[in-house]
């Protein structure tokens, strides 16, 4: 897990003067004119974490430095990307290098230039004389484009209907949430199976030992008790649930059995555990929940996101407006982000007014760990955000 703690651009768009930004472990908006560097900036964070050197080559910048927090190691790491080197290489073609025979050029030559080519496009990880064990790695991170401004055309297969291309985006776009929530959604599923094994073994031991230590003493009034010991049974099945009998008859045993407290005292405590594994896409479904309008409500499961209309019917999320696609794929990248950074490209476009100004703080709410770096024209996005965390471009 990582954070960006500072950027230093060269050469960005041409400029003289160099760029350098120290980001917030929190939010970074970053505004300006159109054609002013801001998805191009983005695109340098999202390369550096990603170590992709061939994004830089296209890039009209001329030297980057990226410092990487690693929460893991618990130091920054510098990256840097300079174009330099490959200015000072020959302009010769790589496919002609090849090809070239033995004798053409010399061995010792020809293994300069073509270590040359590579070294110049990659990213180079500072080292300290204190720091020999640094490893060239990429960084776990969300990176989101613009991707509200797509052609259709441009993506139309010869003779493919128009419309039959709209609906394969659609489709395209309900499996990547769809594929991000399972992913999460199995994690999760996997910690509260965890932590339901860790009751069971503590229900046992509770119930078999004969030690005095062992708390006797009720916790919950009867009532609370009862529902708790029934969702707990609900989880592993339906059926089992029926197993308790009335309210009162439990209530009878839970104020007279020191074995049956002790139980419920540790179902109680495998309860809490799973609401709060769980606390998270709880709260996922109400934000959207609460966004959303016209009646849709967001159902999630182990089987994927689907949403329901107030008739009852099922639709997926290929059916959303282009805005609600929009906004559901940012919270729901954002909320599984975890403690790394988030970038976003003009996270504004085709959402309301009303969402606008409520979205960095609706992220955070969702994810109070991730770093937040958005590209916007919108003075609602940046409503909310301190003077200090705005940096114009």
């Amino acid at each position: 897990m990582a954070h960006i703690e500072r950027v230093r651009i060269e050469g960005l768009l041409g400029r003289t003067q160099p760029i350098e930004l120290m980001l917030d472990r929190t939010v970074n908006v970053f505004f300006g004119e159109n054609g002013c560097g801001k998805t191009t900036l983005l695109k340098i964070l999202q390369s550096a974490l990603s170590l992709d050197s061939e994004l830089m080559l296209s890039l009209p910048v001329e030297r980057a430095e990226v410092d990487i927090y690693s929460i893991t190691d618990g130091r920054v790491i510098t990256h840097v990307w300079d174009r330099k080197i490959l200015r000072n290489q020959r302009e010769l073609p790589l496919d002609f290098l090849h090809s070239l025979r033995e004798g053409d050029i010399s061995a010792l030559e020809r293994a300069r230039y073509l270590n040359l080519r590579s070294s110049g496009s990659e990213w180079k990880v500072q080292q300290s004389k204190r720091s020999k064990d640094i490893t060239r790695r990429s960084w776990s991170h969300c990176f989101l484009p613009t991707t509200r401004l797509y052609s259709i055309d441009s993506v139309r297969r010869p003779n493919e209907p128009r419309a039959n291309t709209e609906d394969r985006l659609n489709e395209a776009f309900a499996e990547a949430v769809n594929k991000r929530w399972l992913v999460y959604y199995n994690q999760i599923l996997k910690e509260v199976r965890n932590i339901q094994e860790e009751g069971l073994r503590a229900v046992l031991y509770h119930s078999l030992s004969i030690s005095s230590d062992l708390p006797t003493g009720p916790t919950l009034n009867p009532e609370q008790a009862y529902q708790r010991v029934k969702k707990f049974l609900a989880r592993q099945s339906p059926q089992d649930a029926t197993l308790l009998g009335s309210v009162r008859m439990f209530a009878s045993r839970y104020a007279n059995d020191d074995a049956l407290r002790r139980v419920v005292d540790n179902i109680n405590n495998v309860e809490s555990r799973i609401e709060s594994s769980m606390a998270p896409i709880h709260r996922f479904t109400s934000t959207i929940n609460n966004l959303f309008s016209r009646g849709k409500t967001l159902q999630t499961n182990e089987s994927g996101l689907a949403i329901v209309l107030d008739d009852g019917k099922l639709i997926t999320p290929a059916f959303l407006s282009s805005g609600e696609k929009h906004l559901l794929m940012i919270l729901l990248q954002s909320m599984t982000a975890e403690q790394n950074s988030v970038i976003i490209d003009e996270p504004e476009l085709s959402m309301h007014i009303d969402w606008q100004h409520a979205l960095t703080e609706t992220i955070h709410r969702l994810n109070p760990s991730c770093q937040l770096i958005v590209a916007s024209h919108s003075p609602e996005i940046m409503a909310n955000v301190p003077d200090e965390m705005i940096f114009r471009i």
